[in-house]
């Protein structure tokens, strides 16, 4: 596999006939700093945006990037093919489901009064 850079695009994605989600989270794989940046990314765009599709898309990307998503199934005690389609952008999962994923991504979710 080609060397993996710091900046990254989706040109890059596209040379090794890959998805931008699947290249980006093999670039964050051995990068905790890295991927724990994300992660707070992806936790302050849900913050600002509300968009659900784009933190399950996000979580995805850290799920793929931690380990493989059929482990992550079975720690929450799912199917991998539940937790593929849990975390697309289609998806409309329950709390209870996704509460399950982000604990065993290493993320918690604090309720705040506005």
């Amino acid at each position: 596999m080609k060397k993996i850079k710091n900046k990254i695009t989706a040109k890059d994605a596209k040379v090794l006939n890959v998805s931008f989600r699947e290249y980006y989270a093999n670039f964050l794989k051995n990068k905790p700093k890295e991927l724990k940046s994300y992660k707070r990314q992806v936790i302050a765009a849900f913050n600002k945006t509300h968009d659900i599709a784009a933190f399950l898309e996000g979580l995805k990307t850290i799920a793929m990037a931690e380990r493989k998503v059929s482990d992550i199934a079975k720690s929450a005690g799912l199917e991998r093919s539940t937790v593929y389609k849990l975390l697309s952008k289609e998806a409309n999962p329950s709390f209870y489901n996704v509460s399950s994923i982000i604990k065993n991504l290493g993320i918690s979710l604090t309720a705040h009064i506005n």
